[in-house]
């Protein structure tokens, strides 16, 4: 009697042991790959029990300010960003391309009421360069009057797809009133496609003024965006949008002219 019950214990334990291995087997991954990347990011649990205080509604000049911008969307993706730049208490700029506008009009509306600012990208990611004066501008501004209607606001600012500019495009969008948004740190996510790369492709260069481009059509940034902006926040800087960021360096946005940081 005495040996059955033995044996009936250590079949429960081998049992308890093999369910918990088969669950630890199914543990997304992509929490560990920054074990040796970055030290003091918080675990998913801990970030999502922290409370965070909601962005200030002017920008700090005594302190150093950077401006996320994403591309090519929006998407399906977009939410878990702005969900991350809410709870760390950022903003970020979002050059939507014109004809994704209408079918995620409601991220949009929350973007532009979170303070984030909705700029264009081109109606459908056209090459500029390669357009004639009249489409260059039908591009621009079919864009702006789409935002417009969602948003009710307009920015007279905008980003060539593929940063693609010659002084043509430049003379034309300055005479619809437009300055030109470039950037000047890469995150190469749309080639990478990885994580950890993104990541490290942003913390390794990031500094005070930079413009940092990503593109929320990629859930791989949306990961990484998990990861870069609390790290962002807790080396100190602000998350602003490009417009508070160029005024801040400038004084004021001119219209013809092309800003890179």
């Amino acid at each position: 009697m005495l040996m059955k019950k033995i044996l009936s214990c250590l079949l429960c334990i081998i049992l308890i042991f093999a369910l918990f291995a088969a669950n630890a087997a199914d543990i997304p991954k992509d929490t560990e790959i920054f074990e040796d990347v970055h030290m003091g990011l918080t675990s998913n649990t801990e970030k999502q029990v922290k409370k965070i205080e909601p962005a200030p509604s002017v920008v700090d000049p005594s302190k150093p300010m950077i401006a996320l911008t994403f591309d090519d969307g929006p998407s399906k993706h977009t939410p878990r960003i702005l969900d991350m730049l809410e709870r760390y208490g950022g903003r970020a700029t979002f050059f939507t391309v014109g004809y994704l506008l209408n079918a995620h009009s409601e991220t949009v509306l929350r973007a532009h009421n979170m303070g984030c600012e909705i700029i264009g990208h081109t109606w459908d990611h056209s090459d500029l360069t390669k357009l004639s004066d009249w489409e260059i501008k039908n591009q621009l501004v079919s864009t702006s009057n789409a935002i417009k209607n969602i948003t009710g606001t307009e920015i007279p600012m905008y980003r060539p797809p593929y940063g693609s500019m010659n002084e043509r495009v430049r003379r034309v969008s300055g005479e619809l009133g437009f300055s030109t948004v470039t950037w000047s740190l890469d995150t190469k996510d749309w080639k990478t496609r990885n994580v950890q790369l993104i990541y490290l492709a942003v913390m390794q260069s990031v500094k005070a003024g930079d413009i940092i481009i990503a593109h929320d059509m990629h859930g791989t940034t949306a990961d990484a965006m998990e990861y870069i902006i609390p790290a962002l926040v807790k080396q100190g800087y602000q998350l602003v949008t490009v417009s508070e960021l160029l005024t801040d360096k400038y004084g004021s946005i001119q219209a013809g002219i092309v800003y890179t940081n």
